[in-house]
């Protein structure tokens, strides 16, 4: 179900602000999620600290979020690869 006009703006305002995060010298955009009411930003990123900067900055001028920051290990991709390998099982 699609969120409330008002939610969608604010969500792609929100991604506009994150786009040159997407692919930049310290992290790359893995994949967006969305259900159950959640919508979910998975990105890896070389140093957490540079991404955190540069994630403050570019929401600096943005209202606050309701966000949930999580760091996970994943060194061989392994999220990155199930994705794809999902994606090819549903004719993707």
């Amino acid at each position: 179900m699609k969120p409330p006009d008002a939610v969608n703006q604010q969500q792609r305002r929100f991604e506009q602000a994150l786009d040159p995060l997407s692919s930049d010298d310290n992290s790359t955009l893995m994949q967006v999620t969305t259900g159950m009411g959640v919508k979910e930003w998975v990105y890896y990123a070389h140093n957490r600290d540079v991404f955190m900067s540069r994630l403050h900055k570019r929401l600096k001028e943005h209202p606050k979020y309701p966000l949930e920051i999580e760091f996970h290990e994943d060194p061989e991709w392994k999220v990155w690869g199930e994705t794809v390998e999902n994606l090819k099982a549903k004719g993707a």
